[in-house]
């Protein structure tokens, strides 16, 4: 059989000596012990294909679902074995054999034209809950519904709020370009407002290529490798085009598919946005944030944790807020995962609900976080289950 996207991983699958430590940090497999569906199991079932046996891609499919994409079977492996790009690269392998449903094969094309876009989410978000409203049956539809529902959008995006060029107005330090990113462009506009203007406080030049759009992740993600290279050749274009320091995102999950598989005109100058404030600040200086006198804990996003140079830049941040109480709380997963919470919708809330359970421990009144998607779950699920406690973006709390 020929296995194209399988053979590019041949030498990583070979690298697993089946220890089984990829299981122990897995928290999908501690919420559903079978091993087949996760990282050591995925390496076997590479191993046997590429051997000769014949699998149902359909079912394979399927079972390729379980995943969060948080990489850390990959961080934890002894061999180094990158455990993510065996599961992308099976997820690519199942597209290329058995085809995309309709809807996903019309996103990539939907998703470059932002401004249509942003209207049809905005009216999909809009009128959802007319909709929704006594049709049970359209919790069941496939895609982006499926049981779940869009947060506010904004109206129209990003882009077209702001200049293409932000000067500030004293001396210039660094020139820096922003990587918009769907839920930054479509949701978040607040967080990156007040982000960019601390750049511009802090003397930093900002650049946002209109050209820009999605960063594949979601393409990549779930196997659309052609997708995935619309969007890349898109922003190359667009970023090309201008002289930047930096490509700075508020999103984890831009970031972690900027670094890890952009070309390096890219990838090689993206930060996500905690590693420039953290450079930006003078040493014993506080920020003057806007959450005085709030009890403040943090969540750490998974897709966050998967990138390299990430070394606790928000809580350093955090702790030089004034007026706050920094609590800490242990590391948890919020079960968003992307697609992973429309694919499955009843462990991905279970999830989330165990997760606000230990935030809610720490005794705080706000949750801070870094990821747009880590904020939407953790908001919907405090709020399905009547719990006071705010979840904010950080960029959203600079100023």
């Amino acid at each position: 059989m020929d296995c194209t996207h399988l053979e590019a991983v041949r030498e990583e699958v070979s690298k697993c000596v089946k220890c089984g430590l990829c299981l122990s940090v897995c928290p999908l497999y501690e919420e559903v012990p079978r091993e087949l569906l996760f990282a050591r199991g995925r390496n076997i079932v590479c191993e046997e294909i590429l051997s000769g046996r014949s699998f149902q891609w359909q079912v394979l499919a399927e079972r390729l679902s379980w995943c969060l994409g948080c990489n850390r079977c990959g961080r934890s492996c002894p061999a180094g074995l990158k455990a993510a790009e065996v599961t992308f690269a099976l997820r690519a392998e199942a597209i290329r054999q058995k085809g995309l449903p309709l809807f996903k094969a019309l996103l990539p094309h939907l998703i470059t034209h932002r401004g249509s876009f942003g209207l049809l989410l905005s009216l999909v978000s809009l009128f959802q809950g007319f909709w929704i409203r006594n049709r049970p049956f359209l919790r069941h539809l496939p895609g982006f519904l499926k049981g779940l529902r869009l947060p506010p959008v904004r109206f129209p995006p990003l882009r077209y709020r702001v200049a293409e060029r932000l000067v500030p107005r004293g001396k210039r330090i660094l020139k820096v370009a922003f990587f918009l990113g769907c839920a930054t462009e479509y949701v978040f506009q607040k967080a990156a407002l007040n982000f960019l203007r601390f750049l511009l406080n802090r003397g930093v030049e900002v650049v946002l290529p209109r050209g820009q759009v999605c960063c594949g992740m979601p393409f990549y993600g779930w196997g659309d490798r052609k997708g995935f290279q619309l969007m890349v050749s898109k922003n190359l274009k667009a970023f090309s085009a201008v002289d930047f320091d930096y490509l700075l995102t508020l999103c984890p999950s831009c970031g972690q598919v900027l670094k890890g598989f952009y070309p390096d005109l890219m990838a090689g100058k993206t930060l996500d946005f905690t590693e420039l404030v953290v450079g930006l600040l003078h040493k014993g200086e506080g920020l003057r944030g806007s959450l005085a006198g709030k009890r403040v804990t943090y969540h750490h996003p998974c897709h966050l944790a998967a990138q390299k140079g990430i070394e606790g830049q928000p809580e350093k941040i955090i702790k030089t807020m004034e007026g706050l109480e920094f609590l800490e709380s242990p590391n948890g997963c919020c079960g968003m995962g992307g697609s992973f919470a429309m694919e499955h919708p009843e462990l991905s809330q279970k999830m989330a609900s165990k997760r606000l359970k230990e935030l809610l421990k720490t005794g705080a009144d706000v949750v801070l976080t870094t990821c747009p998607g880590c904020i939407l779950q953790l908001s919907h699920t405090a709020k399905r289950e009547g719990a006071s406690l705010e979840v904010i973006h950080l960029a959203e709390v600079l100023l």
